[in-house]
C-alpha cells in the first residue's frame, strides 16, 4: 500500500505538470495571436485594417535578393552520395519537428559534394519550408550547426535583415492563419505542394523592427517557461522509473 501511495503521488505530480504545460501553451497561442497581429483578427487584416506603423507585406518583399530557393533536385543530390559521418547536414522536412531542426537525424554529405551545392547552403536566420505534404513544417536555421544545406524536400527563404527579424518572421509563419493560407494556396490533388512563387505571395502583417524584437523577447520568455516545465516533467518521469525499479523489486523498502 505504501509503494502504491508513493507511485500514485508521483503520477499525480506528472499529470499536474502536464496540465500546467498544456495551459501555458494555450496561453502562448493567445498571446501570439495578439502580439503578432496587433490584436486584430484575420478578417480585419484581410480588409487592410492594421495598427499605426504596421504594414501588410508579401513574404517575397521581405526576403533578400535571390533569397527564395528550392532545394537541390534529385539529380543534383542522390541518396548514394550521402556519407555516414560527413561534416555537412542536409535538412529535409522529416527533420523539422515542432518547429526545430533535429540535426542528429539529418543525412550528411562531404565537402566535395557540398562544393557543387553552394547556393543551397544555409545562413543563420534562413527559414525552411516543407515543399510538400505537411506544410506546417517550418523552421528557422539558427546556426547551431556550422554547415548545413537546404535539402531536396525543402524551400528556403532568406529574410532581408534590415526589414525583418528572422525570429519574428518564424513565429508569424507558424501561426495557424499562415499555415491555413499556405494549404489553401498550395497546388496538387493527392498531395499539397508549394513552390517559391506561392510562398513569396504569402501576406503578413509586420510591425516596425523595434516592435518585432519586443514581441520576440516576450514570446521567448514564454518558451523558456515551457521548456523549464518540460525539463521538470522529464525529471519527474525519470524519478518514477527509478522508484518503480527500486520499490517493486524490494531493493528499497518503505515503512
Amino acid at each position: 500500500q505504501r509503494i502504491a501511495e508513493i507511485l500514485t503521488s508521483v503520477d499525480d505530480t506528472i499529470r499536474a505538470t502536464e496540465a500546467v504545460i498544456a495551459q501555458t501553451e494555450r496561453v502562448k497561442l493567445g498571446v501570439m495571436e495578439d502580439l503578432l497581429t496587433g490584436g486584430l483578427g484575420s478578417d480585419a487584416i484581410a480588409n487592410g485594417e492594421v495598427p499605426d506603423g504596421w504594414e501588410i507585406c508579401l513574404l517575397g518583399s521581405l526576403s533578400s535578393k535571390k533569397g527564395m530557393q528550392t532545394g537541390p533536385f534529385g539529380s543534383q543530390l542522390k541518396a548514394s552520395e550521402y556519407v555516414e559521418h560527413g561534416p555537412i547536414s542536409v535538412v529535409m522536412p522529416k527533420e523539422i519537428i515542432g518547429g526545430k531542426i533535429q540535426f542528429d537525424r539529418c543525412s550528411k554529405i562531404d565537402e566535395n559534394k557540398a562544393e557543387q551545392l553552394t547556393k543551397h547552403f544555409l545562413k543563420t536566420g534562413d527559414l525552411l519550408f516543407a515543399r510538400r505534404g505537411d506544410l506546417s513544417k517550418i523552421s528557422m536555421f539558427d546556426g547551431q550547426e556550422e554547415q548545413a544545406i537546404c535539402g531536396t524536400g525543402c524551400l528556403r527563404c532568406r529574410p532581408n535583415l534590415e526589414q525583418v527579424d528572422p525570429q519574428f518572421l518564424a513565429k508569424v509563419l507558424t501561426m495557424p492563419s499562415s499555415i491555413e493560407w499556405l494549404e489553401a494556396n498550395a497546388v496538387g490533388q493527392t498531395m499539397l505542394n508549394l513552390n517559391t512563387n506561392i510562398i513569396s505571395d504569402l501576406p503578413l502583417i509586420i510591425p516596425p523592427k523595434v516592435e518585432q524584437q519586443r514581441v520576440v523577447n516576450a514570446l521567448n520568455s514564454i518558451d523558456e517557461d515551457i521548456s523549464a516545465k518540460r525539463a521538470l516533467l522529464s525529471q519527474t518521469k525519470r524519478l518514477k522509473q527509478g522508484l518503480m525499479s527500486d520499490l517493486l523489486t524490494g531493493r528499497k523498502r518503505v515503512m
